[in-house]
C-alpha cells in the first residue's frame, strides 16, 4: 500500500475497494500488522447497531527508546524533531 502515498490513482482504487467490500479490504490490510493473536473475525455487528473491528485479535506493540512504534510498518515512524 505504500505506492498509494506516491500515486493518487492507486490511492483512489484502494479507497473504492475499501468502500465496496470493507471486511475483505481490511482483512488484507491487517496482515501488515504484528499480531500476538491474529483476529479470526474482521468485523462484528453489535446488537446496538455499532460495529467492532478485529475484536478477537491482540496486537504486538513495542516502542524503541525514542517512543517510536516498532514492527512491520516501522519505516513510517516519524523522524526525530530537531530542537532548532
Amino acid at each position: 500500500m505504500s505506492d498509494s502515498l506516491q500515486n493518487p490513482q492507486i490511492d483512489g482504487r484502494e479507497q473504492r475497494r475499501s468502500i465496496a467490500d470493507p471486511a475483505t479490504y481490511w482483512a488484507e490490510q491487517v496482515r501488515q500488522l504484528a499480531w500476538y493473536c491474529a483476529p479470526q473475525q474482521v468485523l462484528q455487528a453489535l446488537p446496538d447497531g455499532t460495529y467492532c473491528w478485529f475484536a478477537d485479535g491482540q496486537l504486538i506493540c513495542k516502542e524503541d527508546p525514542q517512543g517510536h512504534l516498532l514492527g512491520p510498518r516501522s519505516e513510517f515512524s516519524p523522524a526525530p524533531v530537531s530542537g532548532r
